[in-house]
């Protein structure tokens, strides 16, 4: 089979016996897994059977119907494996989940070099069938239906919710109607999401997802979910489609349902505008919680009848704790007074005996049920005992293994910084010895600016060379794994463009412009929504038509030129200190950092030098777009001197956006992105270094 093939072309052939199941058919495919219905042949009943197949590293060999990495090394193996594992543990924790109003996992197993994991099958119709059927017929859903859906899914999302779960992938479809008319979610997205941010593959759903579920440190919440819930009722109602996040989050199109006429004579107002709220774009305005949004239905007493869709009429019976038990019909026979006198002997008489015996079985078994008790007693405390001479060898152990690697730690740093000071000192005698050629700088020094097309120039700056410490200390807030501290060399002196590229400069090289954002100074606007690749094109021309002097080339910054250029020579989280607001950057004002008073929160890239620039005269190296970098990303930054990591899918991105958190802008905060990824959050700047 085609490695390239979709993953439906990827499918086991009905007949295919999995364990004691056999597949009858295809439900759906995607480019994480593929979903079959299934005859349980030991038991006679369908299920749903859920495969995990990812195809952007793994396909299906036709012969032997084996899944495979697409390489047997390297980071498709390394993705392959991971993707297994976090299969299997989406499998553990939904068979955990116990609630009607959502799928439960019945077991997993591996077959055919993958996961499975095996599902009732739930008869019904999906949401967005039923909004079809709707749509054609030009028949509503009534307040009473859509009002029970909500509280029905509000109430299985709080049980998600509370466990620290979240759907990540609700939709129309992924609402099943049952046949009772209960609605049922399924196709949970988290563990998609978990893979798209392991591989840099955007997962959006358009129109549901989320704006911060797009970002691979998006502030995911409970909001999250209760957003594409929001959208999930607005399309019911409208039967239009949403715009996606990314087109609200600038002159929104998107009209308010309470504003609409056609609606507010159809459903009640509280339930529009609490809708609304849930679909706005700025996350902190939405309901935080699902309990939170079935409150305030409670509260603003939306009348319904009826919590399902199209339900069948099923009596309901209850008695109220504490209420009143209905009365029987009146006797019509025999002798009324004399008849209730009996009955009421009988009773008292029944319940007499019954209370006797309970008190001769509690009475016969209390003594036993004594001693029982203080044998368990006694053997918990020696348990407990036990449990704490455990705790305290693990921990002298743990303490001795952490001592011993500290001090290997200590002597790795310690023999770097020795062979980095010797190569620094070669590499200068070097320099002094040649006044041209490559390791010379003097045509540099001369040009700051680079003039293209005489019209649009590309002004850098000096950046001394040198050792620093890389990453982020433990103690620094908001720090991420992937922020190790590191003590690391430049052995030479290199030039940073003093702002990201423009819009106006790619216009001028490159004769177009992809970006995203206008305005009547679009030309000093950072471009954005260029990948890695596209800025390796335009280096390249640059290289050929601008070249910026003998010895010396074009080139997308190093991850470690890119943070001591940031750092502007400072130790602390961000070049202006442990805080940052948003009069310092250009971020989201609502999140500042480390203490820092609120600020705007623009929600666009603004013009370049808006802000004042570090100590080297750098512009917006916190905010405004993310920035590229040339290296490949890896999860622990390595140290040593010219440190440059040429391997891996994955490209280093730095600095932060407009859309981020201040703790998300930090001198060592760390992203990483497909080098063919486009996005209105990524850019870059450019850097002038030596050629070899």
């Amino acid at each position: 089979m085609d490695p390239a093939a979709p993953a439906n072309a990827q499918a086991l052939p009905p007949g295919t016996r999995l364990e004691e199941f056999e597949v009858e058919r295809v439900l759906g495919a995607g480019g994480f897994g593929i979903t079959y219905l299934a005859r349980d042949v030991s038991l006679g009943r369908q299920v749903v059977i859920k495969e995990n197949l990812p195809v952007q590293f793994a396909f299906r060999d036709t012969h032997s119907m084996t899944v495979s990495p697409r390489h047997t090394t390297g980071e498709d193996a390394d993705n392959f494996a991971w993707s297994l594992e976090n299969f299997a543990n989406e499998a553990a924790l939904l068979a955990s989940l116990d609630h009607p109003g959502i799928v439960k996992v019945l077991r997993s197993f591996r077959a055919h070099g993958t996961a499975f994991f095996v599902m009732p099958y739930v008869d019904g119709l999906p949401l967005d069938e039923l909004i079809r059927m709707r749509t054609e017929k030009e028949q509503s859903f009534t307040a009473d239906e859509l009002t029970g859906l909500l509280e029905y899914v509000l109430d299985a999302l709080a049980y998600l919710h509370d466990r620290g779960i979240y759907h990540r992938d609700i939709k129309p479809g992924n609402i099943l109607i049952t046949n009772e008319g209960i609605p049922v979610l399924i196709d949970f997205g988290s563990a998609r999401q978990r893979l798209s941010e392991r591989s840099m593959t955007v997962v959006e759903s358009p129109g549901y997802t989320p704006f911060e579920q797009l970002q691979s440190r998006g502030n995911v919440g409970p909001w999250s979910d209760l957003y594409a819930l929001g959208a999930t009722l607005a399309r019911a109602m409208t039967r239009e489609q949403l715009p996606k996040a990314m087109d609200r989050m600038r002159n929104d199109p998107f009209r308010p349902l309470a504003s609409r006429e056609s609606l507010r004579s159809i459903y009640p107002i509280p339930l529009l505008t609490s809708i609304d709220k849930a679909l706005s774009v700025e996350e902190g305005n939405r309901w935080q919680e699902a309990r939170e949004w079935l409150s305030a239905l409670a509260r603003n007493a939306i009348p319904h009848v009826s919590p399902r869709v199209s339900p069948p009429h099923i009596p309901n019976f209850q008695i109220e704790v504490g209420g009143n038990i209905p009365k029987p019909a009146a006797v019509t026979h025999g002798s009324k007074g004399k008849g209730k006198q009996i009955a009421i002997i009988a009773v008292g008489a029944i319940c007499f005996l019954v209370g006797a015996i309970a008190w001769a079985t509690h009475h016969a078994k209390t003594n036993g049920q004594a001693e029982i008790v203080q044998q368990e007693r006694i053997e918990a405390e020696r348990q407990a005992e036990r449990d704490q001479q455990a705790r305290l060898e693990a921990e002298q152990k743990a303490r001795a293994t952490a001592e011993r690697d500290a001090q290997a730690e200590a002597a790795r740093q310690a023999e770097a910084e020795r062979l980095a000071r010797v190569e620094v000192e070669r590499l200068e005698a070097l320099e002094r010895q040649s006044r041209t050629g490559p390791l010379s700088f003097g045509e540099i020094r001369k040009r700051h600016s680079y003039y293209i097309d005489g019209v649009e120039t590309i002004v850098i700056k000096y950046v001394p060379g040198g050792q620093f410490q890389m990453g982020s200390p433990s103690t620094e807030a908001d720090r991420s794994y992937d922020e190790n501290q590191v003590s690391r060399t430049l052995s030479r002196h290199y030039w940073m463009g003093e702002t990201e590229v423009t819009q106006g400069q790619w216009q001028a090289v490159m004769g177009n412009n992809p970006s995203y954002f206008e305005g009547t100074d679009w030309k000093r606007l950072p471009v954005e929504n260029v990948s890695w690749e596209d800025a390796q094109a335009l280096i390249a021309k640059l290289n050929e038509t601008h070249p910026p002097g003998d010895g010396w080339k074009w080139a997308l910054p190093t991850e470690a030129q890119w943070e001591r250029a940031c750092r502007g020579g400072t130790t602390t989280a961000t070049a202006f200190g442990n805080s940052l607001s948003s009069n310092q950057a250009n971020f989201n004002g609502d999140h500042p950092y480390g203490g820092a008073e609120r600020g705007a929160n623009l929600r666009r890239t603004v013009p370049v030098k808006s802000y004042q620039p570090n100590a080297y005269g750098l512009y917006d190296m916190h905010g405004n777009v993310w920035e590229w970098c040339e290296d490949g990303y890896q999860e622990r930054l390595p140290g040593g001197v010219d440190p440059l990591v040429s391997t891996g899918q994955s490209r280093v991105i730095r600095g932060g956006g407009w859309y981020d958190r201040g703790g998300d802008c930090r001198s060592a905060n760390r992203l990483r992105g497909s080098p063919d990824i486009r996005s209105v959050l990524y850019g870059f700047r450019l850097a002038v270094v030596p050629l070899q």
